[in-house]
């Protein structure tokens, strides 16, 4: 015999919504009453005009994503001295503050400590990546608009320290 009897009955009651494909379902029997209702769907933010301007790193609802292309932009490039610029928090990368502006930073710019090198939405909260390098970019790997995970290389710098 189950323990949680109520857990089970909640399960067959998930279950029928998905099969009914229910927006909500109601249950009373011996004066246990259960509700449960399916989460609404997310809508994208609406924007007023001029709005851009209060969040000036928001890009918007929709930016583009890089094409999956095969990256060619400072690929060989890299020397063996050449040391990862990791992303510091999962969620979107993006190398610019806007999709009409140019990136932060590309090959063969230089970059100091601290300088910021692209953004991070995690959570709808645009977060700045400050470069812990100072050096030279040789080679861009995250691609902009795409997915990644924290400890994933965003660029490559070559510095002048080992």
């Amino acid at each position: 015999m189950n323990q949680f009897p109520e857990a089970e009955l909640v399960e067959r009651l998930l279950g029928l919504m998905r099969r009914y494909d229910l927006e909500s379902l109601e249950v009373e029997d011996e004066g246990l009453k259960i509700r449960v209702r399916a989460p609404a769907p997310l809508q994208p933010p609406s924007w007023e005009p001029g709005e851009e301007e209060r969040y000036p790193l928001w890009p918007g609802p929709f930016w583009p994503v890089e094409e999956d292309a095969p990256r060619t932009e400072g690929v060989g490039d890299r020397s063996a001295t050449a040391r990862p610029l990791l992303a510091p928090l999962t969620g979107t990368f993006y190398r610019a503050s806007k999709p009409d502006q140019p990136p932060f930073v590309e090959t063969g710019d230089t970059v100091e400590i601290g300088q910021v090198v692209g953004i991070i939405e995690a959570m709808k909260v645009f977060s700045e990546v400050p470069s812990e390098l100072s050096g030279v970019v040789v080679e861009v790997v995250a691609r902009n608009g795409a997915p990644i995970q924290h400890g994933d290389v965003l660029y490559y710098v070559e510095t002048s320290a080992p």
